[in-house]
């Protein structure tokens, strides 16, 4: 018997020796990718067409095609997966027949390091990329376990139904220095797998919970034509403090927020999902901010981006809209740049203070307390008034309106 403990505590011992020297080699106290990519209005605008060439609607099934992506494309691609960690940061260099993909995820602070570094050499193949070698921090991680630990990573990612279904259909994966070139196949159901994709189940479950308030509060005001923004979010931040309770307060307030956008830029979710096709119809109303629709929409889709995604994609979507519609549409405007501000820090908040911000909003918050002053603000400006003025994006009369924004969206309370 005392040799079976003596067996036993040894083994114990030796088990958490070996954890240690896993966690001291995978933990390291520097972040190997230094910043996170920042997309410029050109990779938005890049990214959307790339979605409507290859749109799996328009697609004729079995028909091969390809997909090129340059080395920027396929880091803020990257980015984005990774940005499901709030504090992860990824970067893809491409070289001939293959490609280093890194991510630095931010941990709490502890001694053995405050980032887990992980790192993927990738090779041309027949379908996905290879995984040639793989390290955690300055762990190599053996030829047979990448492969484990890559679909640990994206299970956490929730990227494992995405990456099921590239599986199924990518036939080639090409590396050059300049770009990666996917070959692919879209199935006779792949329109239907990328809606299930983009509407997951049990998201689905909380988007139809909030989409039924929304409803029953519309319902009981019927005199109402038009409604303020606040006053339209109060009644779905009181029902996801109700169901924080048992469930994740920040997935709870990012289903709030996109249940609003949805209907405050008058799209619903039956085109993606058929279940919600029978969901209680919504009456129209009218909802601004500050006495105006625009600023209502502007602050709620980029609340919404910064939730999903994070700041830095929320920023340059709107900032591409504004450099759009200075070139024929309704032109340049500082005031819609001041509401897209206010809407990311508000998306940002409704993630990290998720309690806090619901009871805020659910309490009733007024709209000086979400959305800044936008008086003498500059609008409707052609793109040749906003050059000559401002000096185009980034220069330096720009970047002073830009500040004047920041400093009053940092003075409006529930956006500290």
């Amino acid at each position: 018997m005392r040799r079976l403990v003596r067996l036993v505590a040894r083994l114990l011992v030796g088990g958490v020796l070996v954890a240690l020297i896993l966690a001291w080699l995978g933990f390291q106290r520097t972040p190997l990718v230094s910043r996170a990519a920042n997309p410029s209005s050109e990779d938005v605008r890049r990214a959307r067409a790339l979605l409507v060439q290859h749109d799996p609607r328009r697609a004729r099934a079995g028909k091969a095609r390809t997909i090129t992506l340059t080395q920027q494309d396929a880091t803020l691609l990257s980015q984005y997966a990774a940005s499901r960690w709030r504090t992860a940061r990824s970067r893809v260099a491409l070289r001939t027949r293959g490609a280093s993909v890194q991510v630095s995820i931010a941990t709490p602070s502890n001694p053995l390091g405050g980032w887990l570094n992980i790192e993927a050499e990738l090779g041309d193949a027949d379908g996905m990329p290879e995984i040639n070698r793989l390290w955690l921090g300055r762990l190599p991680v053996p030829g047979f376990a990448a492969t484990l630990v890559t679909d640990w990573l994206l299970a956490r990612l929730d990227a494992a139904a995405p990456v099921a279904m590239a599986r199924d259909m990518i036939r080639r994966t090409t590396f050059t220095p300049d770009s990666v070139r996917v070959s692919y196949e879209w199935g006779a159901d792949a329109a239907g797998r990328v809606r299930d994709m983009l509407v997951a189940p049990a998201d689905l479950e909380r988007l139809e919970a909030y989409h039924r308030r929304m409803a029953s509060f519309i319902a009981t005001t019927p005199g109402a034509t038009t409604l303020t923004l606040p006053q339209l979010m109060a009644p779905l931040f009181t029902l996801a403090m109700e169901r924080s309770a048992t469930d994740n307060a920040g997935a709870e307030n990012r289903a709030a927020m996109a249940t609003v956008s949805l209907y405050v830029t008058g799209r619903s979710l039956g085109r993606w999902s058929k279940r919600a096709r029978a969901w209680p119809k919504v009456p129209s109303r009218r909802i601004t901010l500050a006495g105006r629709e625009d600023l209502a929409k502007h602050f709620i889709v980029s609340a919404v981006v910064a939730a999903e995604a994070d700041r830095t994609l929320a920023d340059a979507v709107g900032l591409t809209k504004e450099v759009d519609d200075s070139r024929g549409g309704s032109g340049f405007s500082f005031v819609d740049l001041a509401a897209d501000r206010a809407g990311t820090r508000f998306g940002e908040r409704a993630v990290s203070d998720a309690t806090s911000l619901q009871a805020a909003i659910a309490a009733g918050a007024r709209e000086s307390q979400i959305m800044p002053d936008v008086a003498k603000l500059p609008e409707s400006l052609s793109e040749r008034e906003f050059v000559s003025r401002f000096g185009g994006v980034g220069a330096p009369a720009y970047q002073a309106m830009m500040d004047t924004i920041e400093r009053r969206v940092a003075e409006v309370p529930l956006l500290r």
